[in-house]
């Protein structure tokens, strides 16, 4: 795949300004989406300065894409403030912006932050995608927590969002986290009944939950 070459575009950056031109906000959001996918947080931050000191004003993509960075590292607090600054400044966030937090919420399996964030963005009026969905429960499944995931399948059923690939997988790995291998097998089912193809997770997490159960035989 394509690696993000943050310095590269940082030098360019630097070049154009000293040849007395004006880096537009396009320019700089660039060079913060490479800092972001490199995770450098004091990279991001530092050119998201860098846009106020141009005088220009950041978009909800600069927003985001340094709120990216520190989602990359799991820092959940941080990632939170920011998308808080960018609403504070009159910006609306978008379904990228609270998808990236909630990416964050999901690697701490902070579950709180997530339902906190979820619900925030449904009260803005952003409607969640699939994406927005399985965050959430990926966060939950690594917790194994049955209850919370049983009311986020509630939310996507009511609000017609079909489960994928991700969504079966995460509802797998928590059934066999709880011991529960007829329900990881039930999950599995429905999965290759909704034609959604399972990948070798998923079948795994069957498999040992079985094995782990002393059912071998039907492992």
């Amino acid at each position: 795949g394509k690696v993000a070459d943050a310095a590269g575009a940082a030098a360019w950056l630097q070049v154009m300004a000293g040849d007395s031109l004006t880096p537009s906000g396009e320019c700089y959001n660039a060079v913060i989406n490479s800092c972001a996918k490199q995770g450098d947080t004091e990279g991001a931050e530092y050119w998201m300065q860098q846009i106020l000191k141009g005088r220009l004003t950041p978009d909800v993509i600069s927003y985001t894409s340094v709120i990216d960075a520190f989602s990359r590292r799991g820092d959940v607090l941080r990632a939170g403030c920011l998308l808080e600054g960018l609403i504070s400044v009159g910006l609306v966030p978008d379904r990228i912006a609270y998808n990236v937090v909630l990416s964050a919420c999901a690697r701490k399996s902070d579950a709180v932050q997530a339902a906190t964030w979820f619900q925030r963005m449904m009260e803005s009026a952003v409607t969640p995608d699939v994406v927005s969905y399985n965050t959430v429960l990926h966060g939950l499944a690594q917790k194994g927590d049955s209850k919370g995931i049983e009311s986020v399948l509630a939310r996507m059923q009511s609000a017609r969002v079909a489960l994928d690939k991700a969504s079966y997988t995460d509802l797998i790995v928590c059934s066999a986290k709880q011991r529960k291998p007829a329900q990881a097998a039930r999950h599995l089912r429905e999965m290759r009944q909704a034609s959604v193809e399972p990948d070798e997770v998923a079948y795994t997490a069957v498999v040992h939950s079985f094995a782990k159960s002393g059912h071998v035989a039907q492992a």
